[in-house]
């Protein structure tokens, strides 16, 4: 049954990669590759590349898992400065769980082990910090909202009863007071009626993408073939692409051992207030990422032994422009049957900024790309 399901999913995605993206072939040109296998300066070592961002006048922002820091180069590669280092102190991090830009410029980073936003000048360093006022370590993201000087912390307080799944929470433009809840992003792609879906919604397992200064697309780890948008300028809230029949097929508990040393991909496990599962996702999300013209969603689809790769590209009103499966990329987003690739900014200019945890079959780099993304939106002849 769950190899019939994963056929039908497959065939239905060669069949909307043929009505949407109709003749479109995306090409890739690699232009800028920022990392080294082997390397006197450590500024060019990485150990897993976490958060890609492109700053004001065109330097790149790089926070990798490994220094707890954020390091800035310009747009040929060349390291420039560091910012923040490993520590408790005021510009320090635990964890550089992730990193934007403000609409001033400002680079505002998130160490969610310490629930604490730090504020830099690409420039002049830190500049000050605040901690959110919460027990929880479940914040994975923080916006700026402009249009109300406003952010928006993508988080969930576990140790509160009443956060019954809640994402997206609305802070003072000094971070220190919660405004309220303004989305319930479980309902969107969970059954709340099923354990396993409790189980498997927690956050930091969503992903997210601010699109332009008023609109955010959300996506969980778990593909579940759609996306949600919100415009928090009419508090719009949209439904990008259509729900997966089953997202999740769920197996014994105790046998998971078993399948677990077989051939088979896409098997997790989740345990924890809801219970112990053992299941096999339909599909996983690689990334999200987009412009003021496009939103792109990356996933993968387990399919038997193998781990196939696509994007499914949307124009920033919701309408699909294409599905393409990424299987025969020049870009190896698999590699031994691994993720190797994941997704993580695309500029104003839809130039592509990858993580790429493989390079070359053997270190980790940071890889950008020329699209073709733009044809997607000329009149046909």
């Amino acid at each position: 049954m769950k190899h019939f399901l994963i056929t039908c999913i497959l065939l239905l995605t060669t069949s909307l990669s043929t009505l949407f993206a109709q003749n479109f072939q995306l090409n890739f040109e690699e232009t800028l590759v920022i990392g080294k296998e082997d390397s006197d300066s450590t500024e060019y070592l990485f150990s897993g590349p976490r958060t890609i961002r492109l700053l004001p006048g065109g330097d790149i922002l790089i926070a990798d898992a490994s220094d707890k820091a954020i390091r800035i180069f310009d747009n040929q590669g060349h390291f420039l400065r560091k910012l923040g280092q490993r520590g408790r102190g005021p510009g320090d991090f635990l964890d550089v769980t992730s990193v934007e830009i403000g609409s001033d410029g400002k680079i505002i980073a998130l160490d969610r082990f310490q629930n604490r936003i730090s504020f830099f000048d690409q420039n002049e360093g830190f500049l000050n910090s605040t901690t959110l006022q919460t027990e929880t370590l479940g914040v994975s993201q923080v916006f700026e909202n402009p249009n109300s000087n406003e952010f928006i912390a993508v988080s969930r307080d576990f140790l509160n009863p009443e956060d019954e799944g809640y994402l997206l929470h609305r802070y003072n433009e000094e971070l220190t007071i919660k405004l309220d809840e303004i989305l319930n992003i479980f309902d969107s792609f969970f059954d709340e009626s099923n354990p396993l879906h409790v189980s498997i919604s927690q956050v930091p397992r969503y992903k997210g993408v601010q699109l332009n200064p008023y609109k955010f697309a959300i996506i969980p780890g778990i593909y579940t073939g759609t996306i949600f948008v919100l415009n928090t300028n009419t508090n719009q809230e949209q439904l990008f692409g259509e729900p997966l029949p089953q997202i999740v097929e769920e197996y014994d508990w105790e046998k998971r051992e078993q399948f677990r040393n077989s051939d088979e991909v896409g098997f997790a496990s989740s345990s924890g207030a809801s219970g112990q599962f053992f299941y096999k996702q339909t599909g996983s999300n690689l990334g999200i990422v987009g412009n003021a013209n496009f939103i792109l969603n990356f996933y993968v689809l387990f399919d038997g032994k193998e781990i196939i790769p696509f994007v499914t590209i949307y124009s920033i009103e919701g309408e699909k422009l294409a599905n393409i499966n990424l299987k025969e990329s020049p870009i190896h987003f698999i590699k031994n049957n691994r993720i190797s690739i994941v997704p993580n900014y695309l500029d104003e200019n839809n130039k592509l900024y990858v993580s790429d945890y493989n390079y070359n079959y053997s270190h980790p780099a940071v890889r950008v790309f020329e699209t073709n993304f733009s044809e997607l939106l000329e009149p046909e002849n």
